[in-house]
Protein backbone atom coordinates (compact mmCIF):
# COMPACT_ATOMS: atom_id res chain seq x y z
CA UNK A 1 0.00 0.00 0.00
CA UNK A 2 2.80 2.42 0.91
CA UNK A 3 4.62 1.75 -2.40
CA UNK A 4 1.44 2.39 -4.31
CA UNK A 5 0.95 5.70 -2.51
CA UNK A 6 4.55 6.76 -3.22
CA UNK A 7 4.16 5.78 -6.88
CA UNK A 8 0.98 7.85 -7.19
CA UNK A 9 2.67 10.83 -5.55
CA UNK A 10 5.55 10.62 -8.05
CA UNK A 11 3.12 10.46 -10.96
CA UNK A 12 1.26 13.48 -9.58
CA UNK A 13 4.51 15.42 -9.08
CA UNK A 14 5.69 14.66 -12.61
CA UNK A 15 2.34 15.74 -13.97
CA UNK A 16 2.48 19.04 -12.10
CA UNK A 17 6.03 19.73 -13.30
CA UNK A 18 5.05 19.20 -16.91
CA UNK A 19 2.06 21.58 -16.54
CA UNK A 20 4.25 24.65 -16.12
CA UNK A 21 4.27 27.23 -18.90
CA UNK A 22 6.58 26.62 -21.84
CA UNK A 23 9.21 29.33 -21.72
CA UNK A 24 11.96 30.41 -24.11
CA UNK A 25 15.62 30.00 -23.24
CA UNK A 26 17.09 33.38 -24.22
CA UNK A 27 17.15 36.25 -21.74
CA UNK A 28 15.45 38.83 -23.98
CA UNK A 29 12.45 36.57 -24.62
CA UNK A 30 12.27 35.65 -20.94
CA UNK A 31 12.22 39.33 -19.99
CA UNK A 32 9.31 39.80 -22.40
CA UNK A 33 7.58 36.83 -20.74
CA UNK A 34 8.13 38.47 -17.33
CA UNK A 35 5.85 41.22 -18.64
CA UNK A 36 3.03 38.75 -19.28
CA UNK A 37 -0.46 39.48 -18.02
CA UNK A 38 -0.45 35.94 -16.66
CA UNK A 39 1.11 35.97 -13.21
CA UNK A 40 2.01 32.29 -13.61
CA UNK A 41 3.98 33.00 -16.79
CA UNK A 42 5.57 36.19 -15.44
CA UNK A 43 6.77 34.54 -12.21
CA UNK A 44 7.97 31.41 -14.00
CA UNK A 45 9.92 33.59 -16.43
CA UNK A 46 11.47 35.57 -13.56
CA UNK A 47 12.48 32.31 -11.87
CA UNK A 48 14.09 31.11 -15.09
CA UNK A 49 15.94 34.42 -15.58
CA UNK A 50 17.33 34.13 -12.05
CA UNK A 51 18.24 30.46 -12.47
CA UNK A 52 19.83 30.76 -15.94
CA UNK A 53 21.18 34.33 -16.06
CA UNK A 54 21.48 35.37 -12.41
CA UNK A 55 22.03 38.93 -11.32
CA UNK A 56 22.90 40.27 -14.77
CA UNK A 57 19.73 38.87 -16.32
CA UNK A 58 17.60 40.38 -13.58
CA UNK A 59 19.38 43.73 -13.88
CA UNK A 60 18.59 43.64 -17.61
CA UNK A 61 14.93 43.04 -16.76
CA UNK A 62 15.00 45.94 -14.30
CA UNK A 63 16.57 48.29 -16.84
CA UNK A 64 14.93 47.24 -20.11
CA UNK A 65 11.82 45.20 -19.37
CA UNK A 66 8.24 46.31 -19.52
CA UNK A 67 6.50 47.66 -16.44
CA UNK A 68 5.63 44.25 -14.98
CA UNK A 69 9.13 42.87 -15.61
CA UNK A 70 10.68 45.95 -13.99
CA UNK A 71 8.36 45.51 -11.00
CA UNK A 72 9.17 41.79 -10.65
CA UNK A 73 12.95 42.03 -11.00
CA UNK A 74 13.61 43.61 -7.57
CA UNK A 75 11.87 40.71 -5.83
CA UNK A 76 14.50 38.35 -7.24
CA UNK A 77 17.39 40.82 -7.07
CA UNK A 78 17.19 40.66 -3.29
CA UNK A 79 19.02 37.34 -3.69
CA UNK A 80 22.04 39.29 -5.01
CA UNK A 81 22.69 41.95 -2.36
CA UNK A 82 25.65 44.00 -3.54
CA UNK A 83 26.50 47.60 -4.43
CA UNK A 84 25.62 47.21 -8.12
CA UNK A 85 22.14 45.91 -7.31
CA UNK A 86 21.59 48.55 -4.66
CA UNK A 87 22.57 51.34 -7.07
CA UNK A 88 20.23 49.98 -9.76
CA UNK A 89 17.35 49.79 -7.26
CA UNK A 90 18.03 53.34 -6.05
CA UNK A 91 18.00 54.58 -9.67
CA UNK A 92 14.57 53.02 -10.29
CA UNK A 93 13.14 54.08 -6.92
CA UNK A 94 14.27 57.69 -7.28
CA UNK A 95 13.11 58.12 -10.89
CA UNK A 96 9.86 60.15 -10.79
CA UNK A 97 9.21 59.29 -14.47
CA UNK A 98 9.21 55.56 -13.67
CA UNK A 99 5.86 53.79 -13.25
CA UNK A 100 4.73 53.41 -9.64
CA UNK A 101 4.96 49.59 -9.52
CA UNK A 102 8.69 49.23 -10.26
CA UNK A 103 9.44 52.14 -7.92
CA UNK A 104 7.51 50.56 -5.05
CA UNK A 105 9.08 47.14 -5.67
CA UNK A 106 12.58 48.66 -5.74
CA UNK A 107 11.88 50.61 -2.54
CA UNK A 108 10.62 47.47 -0.78
CA UNK A 109 13.74 45.56 -1.81
CA UNK A 110 15.97 48.37 -0.56
CA UNK A 111 14.36 47.81 2.84
CA UNK A 112 15.51 44.19 2.62
CA UNK A 113 19.03 44.55 1.20
CA UNK A 114 19.92 48.24 1.20
CA UNK A 115 22.87 49.65 3.10
CA UNK A 116 23.46 53.01 4.70
CA UNK A 117 23.97 54.30 1.13
CA UNK A 118 20.19 53.96 0.58
CA UNK A 119 19.06 55.85 3.68
CA UNK A 120 19.12 59.36 2.18
CA UNK A 121 17.25 58.21 -0.94
CA UNK A 122 14.55 56.55 1.17
CA UNK A 123 14.30 59.63 3.39
CA UNK A 124 13.77 61.79 0.31
CA UNK A 125 11.25 59.34 -1.14
CA UNK A 126 9.30 59.32 2.12
CA UNK A 127 8.23 62.85 1.08
CA UNK A 128 7.45 61.91 -2.54
CA UNK A 129 4.35 63.43 -4.18
CA UNK A 130 3.09 59.91 -4.89
CA UNK A 131 1.54 58.81 -1.60
CA UNK A 132 2.09 55.09 -2.34
CA UNK A 133 5.79 55.69 -3.00
CA UNK A 134 6.09 57.84 0.12
CA UNK A 135 4.33 55.27 2.28
CA UNK A 136 6.50 52.41 1.02
CA UNK A 137 9.65 54.51 1.50
CA UNK A 138 8.72 55.16 5.14
CA UNK A 139 8.07 51.45 5.71
CA UNK A 140 11.30 50.39 4.01
CA UNK A 141 13.34 53.07 5.75
CA UNK A 142 12.16 51.74 9.10
CA UNK A 143 13.06 48.17 8.15
CA UNK A 144 16.44 49.26 6.80
CA UNK A 145 17.32 51.26 9.92
CA UNK A 146 16.33 48.31 12.12
CA UNK A 147 18.60 46.02 10.11
CA UNK A 148 21.51 48.45 10.29
CA UNK A 149 21.41 48.65 14.11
Amino acid sequence: MRRLLIRHLWILALGLISCGPALPDDVDSLIKAMNSNSETVAVAAANKVERNFGKQGLLSALRTGGTTARALAPRWLKNFPDAEVEQALVAVAANPKEHESPRISAIWTLGDIGTSASVSTLETLSRDNNSSVASMAKESLGRLKNRLQ
